[in-house]
């Protein structure tokens, strides 16, 4: 019965309203909220981790904030998940970014409030067996020998085994935390499943992690700008990897080029993404970038509209300090 998804008929992606005017999100304001949201989910990992049983209304709020961005920011709220630091302890950081990019797919997939909820709360947790590995394997700049690859391949069976400590959750989270590695192939773990045995609500999160994994900084890991991340997504659809039908969830929510992205204009100018445009995955609201500049002085254009039509995307670009 949790296999696939349902569309609702009345989904929480129908309640959002998205504003004529747009104003930028404050980087300082999105990065706080990101630390106030780590912080506050990090006891509960460490209860699990300790094998207590957490206060589960943590989750909920958390849940609820997120929400609530999404109503407010319908445009920019994505950014919250590409605002992570570098850290040695990344798990608290991750699951932040994959909450907002599940609860992005969920909703685009025009799910209930209801099932939205539960995603969020089975992103929050989805990962949590991997606090069971050794720190020396979490923080591993090289390959894992044979044996380290195996133990890894066992931690979504202690992530279900983890979310027993908290009885009042459904058994969507359970599902997520249990199949977020098996891929529609069959390539995935830790059972090797094919796609007619892999939940949806699984599938989502599945998309979400690998687009949070490249986009994130990790001590072992050289990050990806979004752009080439959500290419890498589409290849891994094309592959049998990733459900297509997620992974087109996951554009139509942040866009070909995500907030936060640098773009190159077919008229040399540099421009920073600042919002999605619901209807044109690829013609985002921008800001072009003056040299020297404040960042925020230069006037927002929204290429969806008819007349930016002559200006393109030449190609997604590194950050404004490498640019300019």
């Amino acid at each position: 019965e949790y296999l696939k998804a349902p569309e609702s008929q009345e989904p929480f992606m129908a309640t959002i309203q998205y504003p004529a005017m747009i104003e930028i999100l404050n980087i300082n304001a999105v990065q706080l909220l990101r630390r106030r949201l780590s912080s506050r989910l990090q006891p509960v990992l460490g209860m699990l981790e300790t094998g207590k049983q957490p206060n589960e209304q943590v989750l909920l709020d958390i849940a609820e904030d997120l929400l609530g961005l999404m109503r407010s920011e319908p445009r920019q709220f994505s950014q919250l998940a590409l605002m992570t630091a570098k850290r040695d302890d990344y798990l608290p950081d991750h699951a932040i970014s994959v909450a907002v990019l599940s609860m992005a797919i969920a909703a685009h997939m025009r799910l209930s409030l209801e099932m939205v909820r539960e995603v969020i709360m089975g992103a929050l947790l989805f990962d949590v067996g991997m606090l069971v590995m050794p720190k020396r394997i979490r923080a591993s700049s090289g390959v894992l020998n044979e044996a380290d690859r195996k133990r890894v391949q066992q931690h979504p069976i202690y992530s279900l085994t983890m979310m027993e400590m908290l009885p009042g959750l459904s058994p969507i989270p359970r599902l997520m935390g249990y199949q977020h590695h098996e891929r529609l192939s069959g390539k995935g773990y830790p059972a090797g499943v094919t796609s007619p045995t892999i939940s949806e609500f699984s599938r989502i999160v599945a998309a979400a992690d690998v687009f949070a994994a490249t986009t994130n900084p990790r001590p072992y890991k050289t990050q990806k700008l979004p752009y080439n991340a959500m290419e890498e997504l589409v290849h891994m659809a094309h592959r049998g990897l990733l459900d297509p039908r997620v992974v087109k969830a996951l554009l139509a929510a942040i866009g070909l080029f995500p907030v936060g992205s640098y773009v190159l204009l077919s008229n040399n100018m540099v421009a920073h993404v600042v919002g999605a445009t619901a209807t044109r995955i690829d013609r985002p609201l921008i800001r072009p970038v003056v040299p020297g500049g404040n960042p925020n002085s230069s006037p927002m254009v929204d290429l969806s509209s008819p007349q930016y039509a002559h200006i393109k995307i030449v190609r997604s670009v590194g950050d404004r300090k490498s640019v300019v």
